[in-house]
């Protein structure tokens, strides 16, 4: 006798609940494993329990898209054609807009301070590295701690 499918039937129910999700996401609300249940959508959506309704961009990964599942036997989304280095190149300069200004100003004879440019574009990073370094204080900033090699400098009178 074939065992009851536990984690397709969880995928279901999950579905119901909070409408199409992608496999992450489902993986993630169910504390299972990516690949478990990759393999159970995978088999739900050769049954035709499933359906591709949308497509998402997967962070971290360039030029994949994932599928967003809903449930019932509905034709599936064709994924988005695009022009993958086309969408990174734009990226890069939204990113990197005031260094390559200023470069190009450059080549135009201008004088130009790069470093500048590079501040403004990671004004965010910087300032999140000054206020964490704030907070660390040194052993010579600390109370009642001297700083060290300056022994020598007190002396006790003789």
């Amino acid at each position: 006798m074939p065992s009851v499918p536990v984690t397709r039937l969880a995928i279901i129910e999950l579905i119901k609940e909070h409408g199409p999700l992608h496999a992450t996401a489902i993986a993630q609300y169910l504390n299972k494993n990516d690949r478990t249940v990759r393999s159970a959508i995978r088999l739900m959506h050769e049954k035709r329990m499933l359906h591709i309704s949308g497509w998402h961009r997967n962070i971290g990964v360039r030029g994949v898209w994932g599928a967003i599942y809903a449930l019932g036997n509905a034709p599936d989304r064709k994924p988005p054609q695009v022009d993958v280095h086309k969408q990174a190149n734009e990226r890069y300069r939204e990113k990197f807009r005031e260094v390559l200004r200023r470069r190009m100003q450059a080549r135009r004879g201008k004088q130009v301070n790069h470093w500048l440019a590079i501040l403004q574009t990671n004004f965010r990073q910087l300032s999140k590295i000054i206020r964490s370094n704030r907070s660390k204080k040194t052993p010579a900033q600390r109370p009642g701690k001297s700083r060290p090699g300056s022994e020598w400098r007190r002396r006790s009178p003789p």
